[in-house]
This record gives C-alpha cells, sequence and structure tokens, in this order.
C-alpha cells in the first residue's frame, strides 16, 4: 500500500533526522563525507550513489603513484567494505552499484586479474596495539610508510586523516591474510565497462574505533585526469575525488587554502534546522536570475556563516496536489522577503548525527525537491596545478521518477558555482524528451 505523500515526506524527513541505532562504518582518510583537514563533522552517506560532487579534490597523485585510503572497520564482523575506481567522467554509473554488482564483476574476474595489488598489505590503525589472532603483534608504526613514492611519509599518519579516537600515534599492525580473505581486481568488463578495478576486504574484529588501511592507485596506462574511487559498506556510501597529475605528485593531500573559493551547490537540498547549533543568520529575496552572491553581505566570517539555503516561497502544484495544506518552510528571518519567488538566507550548519548536515530529495512532490544548498568551499591548494584535470560541473538530470524538466533548463542547471537553478517540471501531459544526447 502507498503511503499518502504527506506522510510519506513526514517520516523521510525522519529517517534523515535520526540516528540509526545499528552499526556503521565510515571513510577515516579525506572523502566527500568525511574531508578530514576541514572535518565537516560527519560519517558518509545513506543514500546511493553519495553526494553530489564539489570542488574538493581529496587525493592529487601521479599516473600509477600509490596512495593510502582509510576506512572504520570496527562494526559487522563478517562483512565487507568495497571499493570501485572510475572516471570522473562516469560518476552517474554510481547510481548501478550495489555490492551484488561489485561481487559479480570481482567475481568473474579472469584469471590474470586476480593478483591485482596482491603484494601490498591491508594494516589495521588503533590508538593501542591489540593481541589479536588475525592481527600481527609487533607495532609496525615506526617503520611504516604511508604515501610510499615520498619517503618523509614514513612513520607519518597523514595529518588530514581522521584523529579523532585515533590519537597523534596510533598503532600500526599486519592485517593477516588468508585465501579468500581481501580480493582486488582490476580488467575490462563486457558487463560493467566503466569500472577500472574493485577491491573487497573481510572485517575480521570487531573494534568499533579502529581502522583499516591500504593503498589504492590509478593504472600508469589511464594517464592524467579526473578519477574517482568510490566506497560502500552495507548502506554507507562515499567519494574520494583524484587529481591525477602527468608527473608525481609530491603533495598527494594537499592544505587549506587562505581564502574560501566560493560555494559548493547541492542541488535539490535542505539545511536541517533541528540540529543542534543551526542558526539562521539573515535572509533576503531574489530577483528571477539572480545568483547567489547576491547574498555574499549576508554570509561572513565574523558572523559564523558556513552555508546559504535557497528556498522557493510558493510551493509548485506537483507538491499542493499531493500534499494539501502543506506550506513552504521558510524561516521567520525571512518574513520580509515572502513576495520574492525564492530567498536566500545564511546560516551557521547545525551539528550532524550521522550523515549529512542537510537533507536531500528527488522527488518532486517534496518542497526540497525545488531548493538548492550552498557551503562555502575550503578553497583547498595543492603545490601542482593539475592542468590535465577538466574543470567538472554539477550533473543535476532531467528525470525525476514520471516528471521531467525541458532540455533547454537542464543544460543551465548544468552551470556550476553560485548559479541558481531552477526545476520547472513540464506539464503532465507533455512528452519528456531524453536529454542525454540532445544538441
Amino acid at each position: 500500500m502507498r503511503l499518502p505523500s504527506a506522510l510519506a515526506l513526514f517520516l523521510v524527513g525522519i529517517l534523515w533526522a535520526t540516528p540509526h541505532a545499528d552499526a556503521h562504518n565510515w571513510m577515516t582518510s579525506p572523502a566527500r563525507g568525511n574531508e578530514a583537514g576541514e572535518n565537516n563533522g560527519f560519517n558518509g552517506f545513506q543514500s546511493p550513489p553519495g553526494p553530489q560532487r564539489s570542488s574538493r579534490i581529496h587525493t592529487q597523485v601521479g599516473p600509477g603513484q600509490r596512495f593510502p585510503v582509510e576506512w572504520a572497520a570496527g562494526h559487522g564482523f563478517g562483512s565487507k567494505t568495497y571499493f570501485a575506481v572510475i572516471k570522473a567522467s562516469d560518476e552517474p554509473k554510481l547510481e548501478k552499484h550495489t555490492l551484488r554488482l561489485l561481487d559479480d564483476y570481482i567475481d568473474n574476474a579472469p584469471a590474470s586479474a586476480q593478483d591485482y595489488m596482491k603484494d601490498v598489505p591491508v594494516m589495521h590503525v588503533a590508538n593501542q596495539l591489540h593481541s589479536h589472532p588475525l592481527l600481527q603483534s609487533p607495532n609496525s608504526a615506526a617503520e611504516y610508510t604511508w604515501v610510499p613514492s615520498i619517503p618523509e611519509t614514513k612513520g607519518k599518519r597523514p595529518s588530514v586523516f581522521r584523529q579523532k579516537h585515533f590519537g597523534p600515534n596510533p598503532t600500526v599492525q599486519l592485517k593477516k591474510w588468508s585465501a579468500g580473505q581481501d580480493k582486488r581486481v582490476m580488467y575490462q568488463s563486457a558487463k560493467y565497462p566503466w569500472i577500472i578495478s574493485a577491491h573487497r576486504f573481510l572485517m575480521k574484529y570487531d573494534y568499533p574505533e579502529d581502522a583499516d588501511t591500504t593503498m589504492m592507485e590509478i593504472p600508469k596506462e589511464l594517464g592524467a585526469g579526473k578519477y574517482i574511487v568510490a566506497y560502500q559498506w552495507s548502506g554507507y556510501y562515499d567519494i574520494i575525488d583524484v587529481n591525477v597529475l602527468p608527473v608525481p605528485s609530491t603533495d598527494v593531500f594537499g592544505k587549506p587554502g587562505t581564502d574560501p573559493s566560493g560555494y559548493d551547490r547541492t542541488d535539490h537540498c535542505e539545511f536541517i534546522n533541528s540540529y543542534a547549533n543551526y542558526k539562521v543568520l539573515g535572509c533576503k529575496g531574489l530577483a528571477p536570475g539572480a545568483r547567489v552572491d547576491t547574498c555574499n553581505s549576508l554570509c561572513t566570517a565574523a558572523n559564523g556563516c558556513d552555508g546559504l539555503q535557497v528556498a522557493a516561497t510558493k510551493l509548485d502544484p506537483a507538491v499542493t496536489a499531493a500534499n494539501p495544506g502543506f506550506t513552504p518552510n521558510i524561516p521567520a528571518e525571512c518574513d520580509g522577503a515572502k513576495n520574492a519567488e525564492k530567498v536566500c538566507y545564511s546560516l551557521k550548519q547545525g551539528t550532524p548525527i550521522i550523515g549529512p548536515s542537510y537533507r536531500l530529495s528527488a522527488d518532486p512532490e517534496d518542497p526540497v525537491f525545488y531548493n538548492s544548498c550552498y557551503t562555502k568551499s575550503s578553497g583547498w591548494t595543492f603545490e601542482q596545478v593539475c592542468s590535465t584535470c577538466p574543470a567538472t560541473t554539477v550533473e543535476p538530470g532531467w528525470a525525476f521518477g514520471s516528471r521531467c524538466i525541458s532540455c533547454a533548463d537542464m543544460r543551465k542547471n548544468t552551470e556550476p558555482g553560485n548559479f541558481v537553478p531552477t526545476w520547472k517540471l513540464l506539464g503532465a501531459n507533455d512528452i519528456c524528451r531524453a536529454c542525454d544526447n540532445q544538441g
């Protein structure tokens, strides 16, 4: 039986805003859900394939240059953690990635792919040495080189990795290997041609505050460009954005810049106002066609602002038809701007429990579908500029369930940065045209 839309939306909101009681794991090295050096305070995403792309690059390497990834490995004895390497341009394919699909790719690898990266160990990272039959006893922390091509990283866990629970000098122990325990394969699959490589690691101990770490690589023969390492465990997802230079990297993880570089836009988004420390700081109306730059004066370092919310002041007919009696979720600070078609208000994001500080919705019957979140980007910098890494754009889509927007609107909505998108649905009797290949 289908829930009435109003009740369904209420329940969805509760699920997003309430902590889950069951166990969870996440990335502890830089990724979209854990940007570590500027830790955004939450533990990964619970809806596939993960968050929209931002301006932040988490790792920058040369072709074939190995780099560490680290993930929480304390919950779910007998479960498995998965990574898939793909080109950034293939990110929409991540919607297809189930654990069954990744198992299918891994389990059907040809014999020639079976020994891929088998020389690379998995290490266990903790704030204490464990006496455990599945871990090798000596503490290898002083001898472990975190970036193999950079000798100076010997004995130095990267500072941008999550520090909570690990302390300044964590232990590093070898995870003992047995046949069938972990699997890493790389081959060209006719069934899944976008997958470059896939990796599956078995969870073999219950240490809730610990992590496992190993090396990843973008194969040398693929060359420079933009790539993604996609993480999955149970119902948790995350994405590592990787730049590949034409030469070896001397600065794999980068550092915070001195000046934030604008905003990262997340579509179909609303910051969750029930989280602790959430605060609206100011509001103004947006004229048709205005950009978020109009609201810059509302969001300053002085007032602690770290985000802007753009919200529609009137509900789309699709929302009101499905949910009689609904009203827009506009804060009192915007009362003087409600005659505008949209408002923008500056805010201090709430402290999330599990998941991000915002809620996403791909349902045109949900008011959140028509709103956008803008988060102050970090201005993260690297010593080397990747001239062979093309700029990325937001991929907003055109089809949403049985409804769609025009291809012209879809193309406009791909504009990145401070652009304000429009989500005007075509009429119920209009024909949806596939925009993927439209000129």
